[in-house]
C-alpha cells in the first residue's frame, strides 16, 4: 500500500543499539522526529505501572546487596564480569540510588538491620568486641542468609572452643528471595570444619499417612538431604485428597462439600481448618460469610509462606493448578537478580516443590487439594501417580526459567520463557 516500514531486532536492544539504529534508519527516510520531554515520559511510564515495579525491582536487588554485604564497587566488578547489557544497563540506574541510600545511612548516623550484621562480625574480626560465648544456639537454619553467617563465622573464629548448635530442616527452605541460602545448610561442614549430625525424623504433629506421602514428594529432588520422617500416629484413612472442580465458579462448592463433611464429623472441640494460598488472591471472596456457617469449625486463610511454622487439623490447598500463578508458581525471578541470589537449586520448580511440602505438613490429620480438571499443575499429576516431575522440563541456563519451542528465521529453537528480560536461547540439539 506504499507504506513505509522501518525495521529493527530484539537483538539492538540486547546489544544497546537500537536508539543509534533506528535514528539513522528515521533519518535516511526524512521521518521527522523528536526527544520526548522526560516529564511527559515519567507519567507514561507511571500510568502502565512500569515505575511501580521496577522500584519493587530496586528494592529488593538492594535488600540483597545488603545481605550479602555487596559494596558498589563489588557489584560492578560483578556485573562487568557476567558481560551482560541488559544488567550493565541496570547497574547504571542502580548504582546511584545505592550511592544515595549509603549516603543517607551516613549524614543520618543510621544503620539497616544488614548494616548491624555485618558491621558486628567486622569489630569481632578486628578485635574490638571480645566474646565469650560458650554455646550458640541458632533455629531455622534453612533460611539463614550471607549476613548472619558472616556474623556467626566471626563469633566462632574468634573463640575456637564455643559450640555451635544450629536446627533446620532444608526441606523448607522457601525464603530464597529474602535472601535465605540453602547451601549455608547443605554444605554446612564447608565453612564450619567437622560436624555432628543428629536427624529428628520423628513427628508429633501429623500422622503416619501424611509422613509417606510428604516423604515421597520431597524426596523427588535428589539435592534434598535425605530422612525419613516418621509419625507413630498410625491411621488407615488416606492423608490426600484430591478434589476437582469444573470452573473456576466452583470453587465455593467444592469448599461447602469439604466443610460440611467435616463440620458433622466434629464431636468435641472446634476443629481448626487451614485455607492455604500461594497467593493472597487465592483468598475466597466469601470468606467471612464460611467462617459463620460452621460452628464446630475454626476456619483461617494463610498464605503458604505466611503458615510456615503453624498446624491446624485439616489443610485445605487452593488452585493447585498449571499456569504462571499457579502451584508451582511459573512466575520466575528476574534474571537481574541471579546477581544477588544464592545459587538455585538445578531441579525443576525446587522451591516450589518445597512451598507445596510445607503447605501438607501443616495438616495433622488430613489434606484436601482443589484443582480444576484440564488445569490440574504437575504437582497433582505426580501426587496422582500419572506425571513424573522431571517429565518434559528443560531449564534455561542463565536464569532457570523454563525453555520453550520458538520458531525463528532459521527454523525452531528453545528460548527462555523469561525473554525479552532474559535473551538466552539455544537450537533444538543444544539440550
Amino acid at each position: 500500500m506504499g507504506t513505509l516500514h522501518i525495521e529493527t531486532f530484539s537483538f539492538e536492544f540486547s546489544e544497546g543499539t537500537w536508539k543509534e539504529n533506528l535514528t539513522n534508519k528515521l533519518k535516511a527516510s526524512n521521518v521527522n522526529f523528536a526527544q520526548r520531554n522526560m516529564g511527559d515520559i515519567l507519567n507514561i511510564l507511571k500510568e502502565s505501572g512500569n515505575v511501580r515495579e521496577i522500584t519493587e525491582l530496586f528494592l529488593t536487588f538492594l535488600d540483597l546487596s545488603k545481605s550479602n554485604g555487596y559494596s558498589v564497587q563489588k557489584l560492578q566488578e560483578i556485573v562487568l564480569s557476567r558481560n551482560n547489557p541488559r544488567e550493565q544497563a541496570f547497574y547504571d540506574i542502580f548504582s546511584p540510588i545505592y550511592q544515595a541510600y549509603e549516603e543517607y545511612l551516613t549524614r543520618t548516623n543510621s544503620i539497616d538491620f544488614h548494616d548491624m550484621l555485618i558491621k558486628a562480625a567486622k569489630f569481632i574480626n578486628e578485635g574490638k568486641y571480645k566474646t565469650n560465648f560458650k554455646y550458640i544456639v541458632i533455629d531455622e537454619f534453612q533460611d539463614f542468609s550471607a549476613s548472619k553467617s558472616m556474623l556467626i563465622q566471626a563469633l566462632c573464629e574468634q573463640n575456637p572452643e564455643a559450640k555451635l548448635f544450629c536446627v533446620g530442616d532444608d526441606w523448607q527452605s522457601i525464603f530464597r528471595f529474602t535472601g535465605s541460602d540453602i547451601s549455608l545448610m547443605t554444605n554446612f561442614e564447608n565453612a564450619y570444619g567437622f560436624t555432628r549430625k543428629n536427624q529428628l525424623v520423628i513427628t508429633n504433629r501429623f500422622n503416619s499417612r501424611i509422613a509417606v506421602v510428604s516423604n515421597q514428594f520431597i524426596l523427588k529432588n535428589p539435592n534434598q538431604i535425605k530422612k525419613e520422617v516418621r509419625s507413630d500416629k498410625a491411621v488407615s484413612d488416606e492423608a490426600v485428597e484430591i478434589r476437582y472442580k469444573k470452573s473456576s465458579n466452583e470453587t465455593e462448592q467444592l469448599l461447602l462439600e469439604i466443610f460440611n463433611s467435616l463440620n458433622k464429623s466434629i464431636t468435641g472441640p472446634k476443629a481448626t481448618v487451614f485455607l492455604l494460598g500461594r497467593y493472597k488472591f487465592n483468598k475466597p471472596e466469601n470468606l467471612p460469610k464460611i467462617q459463620n456457617q460452621f460452628k464446630n469449625l475454626s476456619i483461617e486463610f494463610l498464605t503458604i509462606h505466611g503458615s510456615k511454622g503453624a498446624e491446624a487439623d485439616y489443610v485445605i490447598i487452593m488452585d493447585v493448578l498449571s499456569g504462571k500463578y499457579g502451584l508451582p508458581s511459573e512466575v520466575t525471578d528476574d534474571p537481574l537478580l541471579g546477581i544477588v541470589l544464592s545459587k538455585t537449586d538445578p531441579y525443576p520448580h525446587a522451591e516450589e516443590r518445597r512451598l507445596m511440602y510445607v503447605a501438607m505438613t501443616r495438616a495433622r490429620h488430613k489434606v484436601f487439594i482443589i484443582t480444576e480438571n484440564g488445569k490440574q499443575s504437575v504437582f497433582v499429576l505426580e501426587l496422582e501417580g500419572s506425571k513424573k516431575p522431571e517429565e518434559n522440563i528443560i531449564r534455561c541456563r542463565e536464569c532457570g526459567g523454563e525453555m520453550v519451542k520458538r520458531q525463528g528465521p532459521y527454523g525452531e529453537f528453545l528460548g527462555c520463557l523469561n525473554f525479552p528480560n532474559c535473551t538466552y536461547k539455544v537450537n533444538m540439539q543444544g539440550y
